[in-house]
């Protein structure tokens, strides 16, 4: 098996390293005055395209959220009870880190609390004190359909990619239908649409994950590879090098292209990011890092804001260059998550250990 549980695991840590340069050194303007970082080659930001790269780390968690719950789901009927039996449970531990950092805001930084505003933070709809949390409406909306979305993925794979990619179609050409309709054009600006949107964008690269791991489609690459005698550390290197340049220099295209989003590329390019990654941390000095850091992504997903954006911003700079920021901005929100683990298993009556992550 080319992604089994534990490469997967792998997989979310490369990733989660992604999401934090890409909130470090991605936007420029996030920086507070006073906070910067020294780059490693003085005359070339390679901090800011590494980041900019980055951006793919969404559809990286859903390809292999989509990947994992074909695994767990297989031969199975699946209720809607189950999922939202599992959509609480990611609750639980979002709900220990809201009001942790809640409480710190409050009292240390001012947050001003108003009612219906902590309400639709509470439940994830409108996060405004965490923003990188908005993944986990998109989430909980994935979970909450996944009986109907395995029902659909579970049919032939042409009709399973028609319905899947017709909806992923009609969502990036929604604009056309408003230019001709403007009588409607009100609807763009609700949080009904806001949910249809996300929902019908995001929907395809999970879908692809599920279709991947239900078709054996890694495996049927790899094969290929060892065909041609190409299964070696420095193609799949290469394919990494590729990956990376390709998604670059397409996103010089955004603003200039009608309609084209860089994120539209990722549902193409995650699973050669994921294939490669896979191979070429197979045996990796890295991998045992890697590892660590996935078992704990869904804890540094949930909290790095405070640490990159917000509260603890100045902190993170602190080591000024980019390296040992990003080296220390990882310790400090390990840290923070496994600590957080420790508070679930305590008030939950978990078993000790780590907590299986989101992506699973």
């Amino acid at each position: 098996m080319i992604l089994n549980k534990e490469d997967n695991t792998v997989v979310k840590g490369f990733a989660i390293l992604l999401m934090l340069a890409l909130h470090l050194f991605g936007f420029p303007s996030w920086i507070k005055e006073g906070n910067n970082y020294i780059q490693i080659i003085d005359k070339i930001n390679i901090e800011y395209y590494f980041a900019k790269f980055g951006g793919i780390c969404v559809a990286v968690y859903l390809f292999l959220s989509g990947y994992g719950m074909e695994k767990s789901s297989r031969n199975k009927e699946i209720s809607f009870k189950s999922c939202l039996f599992r959509a609480l449970n990611l609750y639980k531990t979002y709900w220990i880190i809201f009001f942790i950092f809640t409480i710190i805001g409050y009292f240390k930084f001012d947050l001003n609390i108003l009612r219906d505003e902590f309400f639709f933070n509470f439940l994830g709809i409108k996060p405004s004190y965490n923003v990188f949390t908005w993944f986990i409406r998109l989430y909980i909306q994935l979970l909450l359909l996944f009986p109907i979305i395995k029902k659909i993925l579970d049919l032939d794979y042409k009709k399973a990619i028609f319905i899947s990619g017709g909806i992923y179609t009609a969502t990036i050409f929604n604009l056309v239908f408003f230019y001709i309709f403007k009588e409607l054009r009100f609807f763009r600006e609700t949080f009904a649409y806001e949910l249809l949107y996300s929902f019908g964008f995001w929907q395809f690269v999970f879908s692809m994950g599920y279709l991947f791991s239900k078709y054996n489609v890694f495996e049927r690459w790899f094969l290929y590879l060892k065909r041609f005698l190409l299964d070696k550390k420095t193609i799949y290197l290469l394919g990494l090098v590729i990956v990376f340049t390709v998604r670059t220099l397409a996103s010089k295209l955004v603003g200039r292209v009608i309609l084209f989003d860089i994120f539209m590329l990722d549902f193409i390019l995650s699973p050669l990011l994921i294939f490669f990654t896979t191979l070429y941390f197979k045996e990796n000095i890295f991998r045992n890092l890697l590892f660590r850091l996935g078992q704990y992504s869904t804890g540094i997903w949930l909290i790095h804001s405070y640490f990159t954006l917000t509260y603890f911003q100045k902190i993170s700079y602190f080591p000024k260059y980019s390296i040992l920021i990003l080296i220390w901005v990882l310790f400090l929100t390990t840290a923070t998550s496994r600590l957080i683990f420790k508070i679930e298993n305590i008030l939950f009556k978990k078993e000790s250990g780590v907590k299986k992550s989101l992506w699973n």
